[in-house]
Parts: structure tokens; sequence; C-alpha cells
């Protein structure tokens, strides 16, 4: 196993429900998202925010 020269996949916050300006995010497996593994070609263009941003 070698490692890859450039980020091939990325974790994404997907959003439960319609949350409100400022709303603090519960911690993982919470009320307020849930995350996704999806390769960065599909993730980057949708704008969806990894994980630990």
């Amino acid at each position: 196993m070698f490692p890859k020269e450039r980020l091939v996949a990325e974790v994404t916050a997907i959003a439960k429900r319609d949350l409100r300006p400022g709303e603090v995010l519960d911690g993982i497996g919470g009320y307020t998202y849930r995350c996704s593994i999806e390769t960065r070609e599909d993730a980057s263009p949708a704008g969806r925010p990894g994980q630990g941003s």
C-alpha cells in the first residue's frame, strides 16, 4: 500500500434539518448533521464543508 500524491476523498458534513445562522453543531452521531465520504471531485463543486471545518 502506498500513499496517493493528492487527496482523493473528503468527509463532508450534511445537515439533518434546516439550521439557524450561528447554531452550534453537536458531535458526531448527534441531531444536527451526519457525515459522508465522497470523492474529492464530487464534494468540492457541491460546496459541502469538510467534517473538520
